[in-house]
């Protein structure tokens, strides 16, 4: 199930939407675990690229970096966090 979230800013002579989507559940049933990386990371991906997100993968983030694009990456990074074993979440966990 999906639900959409829409932020609006109005400016005297600009209006400006952001409009990000909020995903209930998990991408996927296989949590990443020590022997399936190259599937997982295919899976994540497929996800994070149909959202149009592959950029808070590859790239660094903004010089201003701006509450929706900290939502969108928090939401991302929780998703994928919720596809890991415990033992995997924790050492991702130490490098945040």
């Amino acid at each position: 199930m999906m639900a959409d979230s829409t932020e609006t800013k109005t400016g005297e002579s600009n209006r400006m939407t952001t409009q990000t989507r909020i995903v209930s559940g998990r991408i996927t049933d296989r949590k990443f675990d020590e022997n399936n990386y190259l599937q997982w990371k295919r899976v994540i991906e497929i996800y994070v690229a149909g959202e149009g997100k592959t950029s808070h993968l590859l790239v660094d983030p903004p010089t201003l970096v701006t509450d929706a694009w900290t939502l969108d990456d928090n939401i991302l990074l929780h998703q994928i966090l919720t596809m890991m074993e415990p033992k995997i979440q924790n050492l991702v966990h130490c490098m945040l």
